[in-house]
């Protein structure tokens, strides 16, 4: 296979597994339900910390130490600011935010 085409497909699976990511963190279809609307306001103000975990692109809740999922994102493939960032931790609120900052490191 080419060059070129290898690149691609590694691409196309990092963006596949960051939507993997935010399905799993957002339950599927990303509504909530109707019938719940604490939830809602609860679930859009999490905080989230997302940091290098053994040299993959990792997202944590606040406080804890295993991480709720982890991208097959390499942080060495990051630029060194992004490497410093994530060792520090990048913290996060809210899903949708989450979902922007994943897909920033992982596109």
């Amino acid at each position: 296979m080419s060059k070129r085409l290898v690149v691609t497909v590694v691409i196309a699976f990092i963006c596949l597994m960051a939507g993997a990511l935010v399905l799993t963190i957002t339950g599927g279809d990303g509504r909530a339900d109707a019938t719940e609307p604490t939830q809602a306001v609860t679930q859009g103000s999490d905080v989230y910390i997302v940091k290098d975990y053994n040299g993959k692109v990792a997202v944590f809740r606040e406080g804890e130490t295993t991480p709720v999922s982890t991208t097959e994102k390499s942080v060495l493939d990051l630029p060194q600011r992004d490497r410093e960032d994530l060792t520090a931790g990048v913290e996060v609120t809210g899903e949708e935010k989450l979902r922007k900052l994943i897909e920033d490191y992982c596109s």
